[in-house]
């Protein structure tokens, strides 16, 4: 699963959120390469994780006064929306779309929001 870890390797340079990315990748990786009685456990590790990074990046928005905030708790929440209902779905479905999916969704998110909010918190 080289490929889910370099599609998420995009680096902000803010450290913190750098490493939460990095855990994110472990997890998605762990997740993709899991057996089937390990999956659902996983997956639920996975957006805890996922609302524990969004919350940092919240917070980070909300103390720093971040002007882009709306737009970018808004695809927060659609991304956890999307994580949630593959979960509820069948283990295949499921699966296919944290390997083929998720990732490059993960990617976008950083390369448009998170760097974004990086460059922000760099200034201010």
């Amino acid at each position: 699963m080289d490929e889910i870890e370099k599609t998420l390797s995009v680096a902000v340079h803010h450290p913190q959120i750098d490493a939460i990315h990095a855990e994110l990748a472990s997890l998605v990786v762990a997740l993709a390469e899991s057996p089937e009685t390990e999956f659902t456990s996983l997956y639920a590790e996975l957006i805890s994780h996922t609302e524990a990074h969004f919350a940092h990046e919240e917070k980070l928005m909300c103390e720093n006064g971040f002007p882009h905030a709306a737009e970018h708790l808004s695809e927060h929440r659609q991304m956890l929306q999307e994580m949630k209902q593959f979960m509820r779905r069948n283990a295949a479905l499921s699966r296919a779309y944290i390997v083929s999916r998720l990732p490059e969704r993960f990617k976008l998110h950083i390369i448009r929001m998170d760097s974004l909010l990086v460059a922000w918190l760099h200034k201010h």
